[in-house]
């Protein structure tokens, strides 16, 4: 707990619950990783995903903590090791990071779906789904559809 960086034990562990969840039937795994740099561990992540099989990757917010969101964003497009990434584009909020979310969307193209977070709720997600162009938004509190 506390950062984005893991000790060999907690990599072990890490790469079995990602066995499990492959052998349990689950769709997907939200994993994420930094080194002491802040940039993502690109080496213990493809280590760890080569549990992940068929499922479904989401690098999550350890994006919001990297040194350079941009670059590691970039570098993270070029692995193809996520399918989409879970990101409020660095900001405490998806409304204060809504100009980096839109700046990350257009700069992955095809290669990766952002998901939009960062106190997204039912109330302002019309809003958000306005002012930033993503297809995909996560929020404790969102039922329903973009209207």
């Amino acid at each position: 707990g506390g950062n984005f960086i893991y000790s060999r034990y907690e990599l072990e562990i890490m790469e079995d619950d990602i066995r499990t969840c492959r052998t349990a039937g689950a769709d997907g795994i939200a994993i994420g990783m930094l080194n002491d740099r802040d940039e993502i561990d690109m080496p213990n992540l493809q280590k760890l995903l080569k549990q992940a099989g068929h499922l479904q990757v989401t690098f999550h917010k350890a994006i919001d903590a990297t040194s350079d969101i941009v670059k590691e964003f970039l570098r993270l497009c070029d692995s193809g090791l996520a399918h989409r990434v879970l990101t409020s584009g660095g900001a405490s909020t998806a409304l204060e990071g809504s100009a980096m979310l839109n700046r990350m969307i257009n700069l992955a193209g095809e290669r990766l779906t952002v998901l939009v977070a960062g106190k997204v709720t039912q109330s302002n997600l019309g809003d958000l789904g306005k002012l930033i162009c993503a297809r995909e938004f996560h929020g404790k509190k969102i039922v329903g559809h973009i209207k």
